[in-house]
């Protein structure tokens, strides 16, 4: 009788229109299925990854809790970066200023890069304490809306678990745009959007043999 298997110890990077991953080597990998071409009875192979990274889509979350209720989701932390440093700016007058930039370097970078839970409690009682005098309103927007998430994007909690250095989304937004690029227009028909990145596989093929 035919039964599905459960593949652990993979990630994927995701943003609202593109996936990648890293996989167990299989011979054919499809909407998350694998089917080994010398398994005889055809046996479905379910590869759950064991980390998916995305940036702080709502939609995308919550299907990520239906779907993979024991899988550990990591938030992109360039995404985050970005959101603090713009907010940052609006709330201190602009970016001609320039607030974002040197809270972004200077205060939450090293927040997030925290190697243990007292480093980070540490970090964050300076800024509470730095910012609570500068402008109140950029420790409410973090209170209120990244330090509930801290397990999500802050190293000392990311440490415990095997994503391989990859915690942003940037990985898959260059393949994505890079894509994007040999598709040219999404209304072609499926042959030619198959030749394209058919050949898209192609020239990145030729390309690491011409680096070796």
């Amino acid at each position: 009788m035919a039964h599905i298997q459960h593949v652990p110890g993979c990630f994927v990077l995701v943003t609202d229109t593109y996936i990648s991953g890293s996989f167990k080597p299989s011979n054919h990998v499809l909407g998350g299925t694998h089917w080994d071409d010398d398994d005889d009875d055809e046996t479905p192979m379910i590869i759950t990854p064991s980390v998916i990274v995305t940036d702080r889509d709502e939609g995308l979350s919550a299907a990520i809790r239906d779907v993979f209720p024991d899988v550990r989701h990591l938030l992109c932390i360039w995404h985050i970066g970005n959101d603090v440093e713009n907010m940052v700016d609006k709330l201190c007058g602009g970016k001609k200023n320039q607030q974002g930039q040197v809270f972004r370097k200077s205060g939450w970078n090293p927040l997030v890069e925290s190697s243990t839970i007292e480093e980070y409690e540490d970090k964050w009682q300076v800024i509470v304490s730095t910012w609570s005098v500068r402008n109140k309103k950029v420790v409410r927007y973090l209170t209120g809306t990244w330090i509930p998430l801290r397990e999500k994007f802050v190293r000392a909690w990311t440490n415990d678990c095997l994503h391989l250095g990859n915690r942003t989304t940037s990985r898959v937004e260059s393949q994505h745009s890079s894509f994007k690029y040999y598709l040219g227009s999404g209304n072609s028909s499926f042959d030619t959007l198959f030749k394209r990145a058919h050949a898209q596989i192609t020239n990145q093929q030729a390309t690491i043999r011409q680096a070796l």
